[in-house]
């Protein structure tokens, strides 16, 4: 290989990387995009987002988040909280598992609302995303029957 080439390839190789960079800070912070509660998701992203729903014709609630600039382990919490005071905390989840960078990471949890009209557990509700033990965003809600 001539030395022009190799000069070629490398200058490529640092002009992909620059661009890359270029695209705009590398953030260390994870940042929420987007959160939403929706009655779906289809492949990995929300669909019907709504912030009341009817226990009769509501089978689910979900809750849909997508989080900017994770570059290592993070615990996710969803604690769901009712009329009474607090319904449901998941248990965590790891958003990835050893330190590596994703532009974005999009997590969600479904909360079954069938049977809520029978237990009467309509009302005003909310769930708080946890990011690492602190609160990154509430999304309130109502359910009716």
């Amino acid at each position: 290989m001539t030395k022009i080439v190799k000069f070629a390839l490398l200058t490529v190789l640092a002009l992909a990387i620059g661009c890359a960079s270029a695209r705009g800070p590398k953030k260390t912070v994870p940042t929420f995009e987007i959160a939403k509660t929706c009655t779906a998701i289809n492949n990995g992203y929300f669909q019907d987002a709504k912030t009341s729903f009817s226990s009769d014709r509501d089978k689910r609630v979900y809750a849909f988040a997508r989080i900017l600039y994770v570059r290592e382990p993070h615990k996710v919490v969803f604690r769901w909280f009712g009329p009474n005071g607090l319904y449901h905390e998941s248990p965590p989840v790891m958003l990835i598992e050893k330190s590596e960078y994703h532009h974005y990471v999009s997590i969600y949890q479904m909360l079954d609302i069938s049977e809520f009209s029978k237990l009467g557990l309509q009302g005003q509700w909310r769930v708080e995303i946890q990011l690492d033990g602190e609160s990154a965003g509430v999304l309130p809600f109502t359910i009716g029957s």
